[in-house]
């Protein structure tokens, strides 16, 4: 996909978010470290080189806030109705590359306008 992006639009940036930390079973949806664990910090880890060196491509991995205390703050995580994917519109976390990244809307309250 980046390279289709590249191919096609050379000047484009590409914001690649990490993966989001979740419990490993449906009763146990927010303790952590949960079998997921392992594998998306590795996931993450090589995302993360991916985009290392790359002018063109950012990486942000945006689970930290979703934590506290070894668990999946239950508050953000029953906002994503499939406990995977987050609503349209929350900002993941509140970064200065994430917000070089949205882009001005003066009549939306909350967003973020460069200079």
């Amino acid at each position: 996909m980046i390279d289709f992006l590249h191919q096609h639009n050379p000047s484009t940036h590409v914001l690649i978010l990490g993966l989001l930390p979740r419990g490993s079973h449906t009763e146990d949806l927010f303790k952590l470290p949960s079998d997921y664990s392992r594998g998306i910090d590795a996931v993450n880890d090589q995302l993360e080189r991916y985009a290392f060196g790359n002018k063109k491509l950012h990486f942000a991995n945006c689970a930290l806030p979703f934590t506290v205390g070894g668990k999946v703050m239950q508050k953000v995580a029953t906002c994503m109705s499939d406990i995977c994917h987050l609503p349209a519109g929350l900002l993941p976390c509140n970064s200065p590359l994430i917000h070089s990244f949205i882009v001005c809307h003066p009549l939306q309250p909350g967003t973020y306008c460069l200079e």
